[in-house]
């Protein structure tokens, strides 16, 4: 049955049984007994609300309209190959590719009488979004950011206040003032917040049922690539790609097409960032997956231009599909991705996100390489808002 019937297409696709939260042999939860009791009516919540034909109508009511899938018609006339298709996700509001997965937690939260939304943020982008939905559902709004991504990104963070959120900046022990030390800091916030507190997560990581959470609203977004390119071509695509961050693009962007092995799945890493590429199983924030990390255990600290990418871990339903090479790999530099984020703005007049910016060299060569007669879609984010200018 289609979302549109009061059902997810997607939710029950994945093999994943909800209530032992495993992706193979990663996810879990590793958390103290202090978060057991808030994980546990989370996930009751969650299997609840996605057999509830009602609270997907809603959702699909409170989601923002379908984006556009179009031709890269210059990118494709220089790879020679693949036709490349472009999933406009920067025509999303405020330009965050997290807009499903953010209005289906807040639906949620609402279901279950809490009213306290707790996020972490790297990209300002997702934090305004959240901020705008939660003075729309009547929410209060607290968005806990690294110092260093807070002060690279200081006119959306007024942005982000002016519509009504709280803005907390964190530094862990370690000195660190990224993506990590939010995370870290929204799940000790949520638990400390218990009685009416939710945590919406930004990543698809985190301990059970997070990971399910995100997954389950973000996967909307491949849903819609295979009906577009089914209404434009008569048939899905030979290849989907992404840039990898903590993976919420690409899980949304993969899960529809994972049981068609013929559809080539492609993540791209920031090389100095590059989880799946040079990570080890290891347990961080809470779940069990790849991380950087040293020989020791201890967790590496990672480098990108972009905040989004900028992460040590990866959530665990990424992790699993790399572990049993259901999906592609590949890593790339901050200087190419700044030449890719030029060639997307000079041949097609967009400005992405610095993460859509690692993927597109990767995106042109799988198009030569695969050949004309082919077809793949690249997701492009909303652009940042990054001061002083790193890009």
């Amino acid at each position: 049955m289609s979302i549109t019937e009061g059902h997810h297409p997607g939710y029950r696709g994945t093999g994943t049984k909800l209530t032992l939260g495993k992706f193979g042999d990663f996810g879990g939860r590793f958390v103290p007994e202090s978060m057991i009791l808030y994980l546990e009516e989370l996930a009751l919540g969650f299997e609840s609300a996605i057999q509830d034909p009602s609270f997907w109508r809603e959702y699909i009511r409170e989601t923002q309209p379908t984006t556009q899938l179009h031709k890269a018609h210059q990118l494709t006339a220089i790879a020679q190959g693949a036709t490349i298709w472009l999933k406009r996700e920067d025509q999303n509001r405020y330009g965050s590719h997290r807009t499903r997965s953010i209005v289906g937690h807040l639906l949620l939260a609402r279901r279950m009488g809490r009213s306290d939304i707790v996020t972490d943020c790297a990209a300002a982008k997702h934090g305004k979004f959240t901020a705008e939905m939660c003075v729309r559902f009547g929410m209060r709004c607290t968005v806990i950011m690294g110092e260093d991504d807070h002060n690279a990104q200081l006119d959306d963070v007024k942005k982000m206040k002016l519509l009504g959120a709280t803005v907390i900046k964190v530094r862990n022990p370690a000195g660190l003032g990224t993506w990590r030390a939010a995370t870290t800091e929204a799940l000790q916030y949520a638990v400390s917040h218990y009685d009416a507190s939710y945590c919406l997560m930004g990543s698809a990581s985190g301990p059970h049922p997070l990971p399910a959470i995100t997954g389950t609203f973000q996967s909307l977004l491949g849903e819609e690539v295979k009906t577009q390119m089914n209404d434009l071509t008569g048939e899905p695509p030979d290849a989907v790609v992404t840039c990898i961050g903590s993976g919420s693009a690409a899980v949304g962007l993969f899960r529809p097409f994972l049981s068609k092995s013929e559809i080539r799945l492609v993540g791209v890493e920031a090389d100095q960032a590059a989880v799946l590429t040079r990570g080890e199983t290891g347990v961080l924030q809470g779940t069990k997956t790849y991380c950087l990390q040293d020989k020791h255990g201890q967790i590496l600290d990672s480098r990108s231009i972009s905040p989004d990418m900028n992460i040590s871990c990866v959530g665990p339903e990424l992790a699993h599909w790399r572990s049993s090479h259901r999906v592609e790999v590949s890593m790339v530099t901050d200087a190419e991705a700044k030449v890719g984020l030029s060639d997307l703005s000079r041949h097609e007049k967009i400005l992405s996100g610095a993460d859509t910016g690692y993927a597109v060299k990767k995106v042109v060569a799988l198009a030569t390489d695969m050949g004309p007669g082919r077809n793949i879609v690249l997701l492009v984010t909303g652009p940042d808002n990054i001061t002083p200018p790193s890009l």
